[in-house]
């Protein structure tokens, strides 16, 4: 920024004499102060702009004044442990992450692998808690992804595979319950997150959006009522480079849903990595970022428990014939092709809303349950007093069985938005 004070303007012609000379150098003395020499935030990029100063042995000197405020400032940020230099420090609330499985740890649904998802799957969950979003013509690959930064272990990766031509918006979500939202409604929040663009990653803009609603039920965007959308942040993306995008939005006092997405438009053809990898999600109080800080990991599972529950181990697929460990085992009391009632079991949490009950055979392609001693499926096999706690599996027991015998079955609860 020029320096705030002005020099007389001496007309064409004009003899300079000793007191003109002495007068006008005497103004840059004058005016030399702090007062009046020029400031280094002219925008509120320049505003921004920290350089680490090393440390003792290896230090960045400076060669400017604008290089000395820029070391000072990393050096306010780093005290502050914030982002930036400037802006509101919060107490209570500082550093509450409201975004669930924000590290991207947990792919329950797809059993911690990759998984293919055709065009317009009709925004399905992926890792815990996110959803994706495509069109005709986005044939998807999405799974784990590696760890951006020090303070990360996984992240999601979402690829548009090789041939796809679809270039409608794509998207990843989270919505957000009312209980989630009610300590946030009438603030002003940040959101932050990571990001690596792969070398075809062919979208020329990203944008983050939170959405709001008034609607009754929470609910994605597209389910929203009143939807308001908020640009949080709107960027060309940095290719193979990570980066920590932030922004702010404020969340109307009378939000009832919420929604928060990233969203990019590809352009053509999708080539080979045609991906982003995304992840270290952040929603916090406040008008400035703080640093990312991983969960709990033991705390994240159960929270999560509350939209999802499943009797398969966390890394495997809910599936038919994925064979007997972690699957529900009642003893059978009664004999062949009879009626079993009361088999309950207690979800570790209780949900968020009563959940859909999926049954899976533990042996075979269907949805019975499986005789473990004479090897042969139930007759019948059905979810029952189902509700946010437990839920029961009544059977009819299979043909040649007998008292004493016992009967296996897998499940899953879905009670996400």
């Amino acid at each position: 920024m020029p320096a705030l004070y002005t020099i007389t303007t001496r007309a064409s012609g004009t003899i300079l004499t000793a007191a003109i000379y002495n007068a006008d150098h005497q103004n840059h003395v004058n005016n030399g102060d702090a007062a009046h020499l020029g400031g280094f935030s002219s925008n509120t990029s320049q505003m921004r702009t920290q350089v680490n100063p090393g440390d003792v042995g290896s230090e960045s000197l400076a060669i400017s004044i604008s290089d000395e405020l820029a070391r000072i400032r990393y050096m306010i940020a780093l005290q502050r442990g914030t982002t930036f230099w400037y802006g509101t420090i919060r107490t209570s609330q500082d550093g509450l992450n409201y975004f669930r499985n924000s590290d991207l740890l947990n792919f329950s649904r797809q059993g911690q692998a990759n998984k293919s998802y055709a065009a317009s799957a009709g925004d399905p969950y992926t890792a815990d808690c996110f959803y994706v979003h495509n069109n005709a013509n986005q044939a998807l690959l999405v799974g784990p992804g590696a760890a951006l930064a020090v303070t990360d272990i996984q992240s999601l990766f979402v690829q548009r595979v090789a041939g796809q031509t679809g270039i409608q918006q794509m998207w990843i979500g989270q919505p957000f319950t009312l209980a989630q939202l009610i300590p946030l409604r009438g603030k002003t929040v940040t959101v932050s997150f990571s990001y690596f663009a792969a070398a075809n990653f062919a979208a020329t803009n990203i944008s983050a959006i939170l959405s709001t609603g008034t609607g009754a039920a929470a609910a994605k965007i597209a389910g929203l009522t009143g939807r308001v959308d908020q640009s949080v942040a709107s960027f060309v993306p940095s290719i193979l480079a990570t980066t920590r995008i932030s922004g702010q939005a404020l969340i109307p006092v009378n939000a009832t849903q919420m929604d928060i997405i990233v969203v990019w438009t590809p352009v053509g053809t999708a080539g080979a990595q045609d991906t982003i990898v995304i992840g270290e999600f952040k929603l916090e109080e406040g008008n400035t970022p703080t640093p990312y800080v991983h969960p709990d990991p033991i705390a994240e599972l159960d929270e999560l428990a509350f939209f999802y529950w499943k009797t398969f181990a966390l890394g495997t697929v809910p599936a038919t014939a994925a064979g007997f460990p972690g699957s529900l085992v009642w003893n059978q009391s009664i004999g062949a092709s009879l009626a079993t009632l009361g088999n309950n079991v207690r979800f570790t949490r209780r949900m968020r809303t009563t959940p859909s009950i999926v049954l899976f055979n533990p042996i075979s392609a269907n949805a019975l349950g499986r005789n473990s001693i004479i090897n042969a499926d139930t007759v019948a096999a059905t979810a029952v007093n189902i509700d946010e706690s437990a839920c029961g599996v009544n059977f009819t027991t299979a043909v040649g069985s007998a008292a004493g015998q016992a009967n296996n079955i897998h499940l899953t609860a879905e009670a996400g938005i």
